[in-house]
C-alpha cells in the first residue's frame, strides 16, 4: 500500500512539474507574438489605403485653409466703404429731356469718378429706394480722352451690371438691376436718371402696327 502511494505522489509530483513547465513555456510564446504584432504595426502605416487616406485629409485640410484665407480677404475688401461718387439734387441747373419723364437730378464727382480702378466699389444712385453697390471690373481709356467703366452690382443672384462712359463735357451711363434697366446723361457734373422704358416709348411708338417696308431695286 505504502508503494502504492508513493507511485501516486510520483505521478503528482510529474504532472504538477509537466503543468509549471508547459505555462511557463506559454509566456515566451506570447510575448513572442506580441513583438510580431508591434513589429507588424508600423508596417501597416504604409498599406497603400492608408496613404490614400492620409493624402485625401492632407489635400482636404490646404483647400480649407485656402478657403479661409479666401473669406478673410473678402471681408477685409468689404471693410472698406464704398465710395459715394452720386447725389441726388432738388434744384437742378441743367433741364431734363424734352418729352421724357426724368426720375430725378443728379450730381455726379466727375474727378473721382476719373480716377477709380478696377477692383474699387461705388454706391450707384439709389432705385426705388435701394442703395446697390458695384464694383469695377473693367476700365479702359480711348484715345480722345473718354474713359468707360462697367461695375458688377454685388450680392446679387443674377449678373447686374452699371456701364459708365466719362467724356470730356458730356458723362452717360446705363445701369441694370432688379427694379429695371435706368439711364443716366449729365453735362459736367449735373444730369438726371431715367429709365430706359421712358426713353423707348420716346423713340418706339407702340400703338403703331408693326409693318415691313419693301423698296424697288
Amino acid at each position: 500500500m505504502n508503494k502504492f502511494y508513493a507511485l501516486l505522489l510520483s505521478f503528482l509530483l510529474l504532472s504538477l512539474i509537466s503543468h509549471q513547465l508547459i505555462f511557463s513555456s506559454k509566456k515566451p510564446q506570447d510575448r513572442s507574438l506580441s513583438l510580431k504584432i508591434e513589429a507588424q504595426t508600423p508596417l501597416e502605416n504604409n498599406d497603400p489605403l492608408n496613404q490614400k487616406e492620409k493624402e485625401l485629409n492632407q489635400t482636404f485640410e490646404a483647400f480649407s485653409l485656402h478657403m479661409a484665407k479666401r473669406k478673410e480677404q473678402r471681408e477685409n475688401k468689404k471693410s472698406t466703404p464704398p465710395l459715394e461718387l452720386f447725389s441726388e439734387i432738388k434744384d437742378p441747373t441743367e433741364a431734363p429731356k424734352r418729352g421724357i419723364n426724368a426720375l430725378f437730378a443728379i450730381k455726379l464727382n466727375t474727378k473721382e469718378l476719373q480716377n477709380l480702378q478696377i477692383g474699387t466699389r461705388i454706391h450707384l444712385p439709389l432705385f426705388e429706394a435701394i442703395n446697390y453697390t458695384a464694383k469695377i471690373e473693367e476700365r479702359k481709356r480711348y484715345a480722345d480722352g473718354t474713359l468707360s467703366l462697367r461695375a458688377k452690382i454685388e450680392d446679387e443672384y443674377e449678373s447686374y451690371s452699371a456701364i459708365i462712359t466719362l467724356g470730356r463735357k458730356n458723362s452717360f451711363a446705363t445701369f441694370y438691376t432688379p427694379e429695371g434697366a435706368f439711364e443716366l446723361e449729365a453735362k459736367g457734373e449735373i444730369g438726371y436718371i431715367y429709365a430706359t422704358e421712358e426713353i423707348d416709348k420716346q423713340w418706339i411708338d407702340y400703338d403703331q402696327e408693326d409693318t415691313l417696308a419693301l423698296t424697288h431695286s
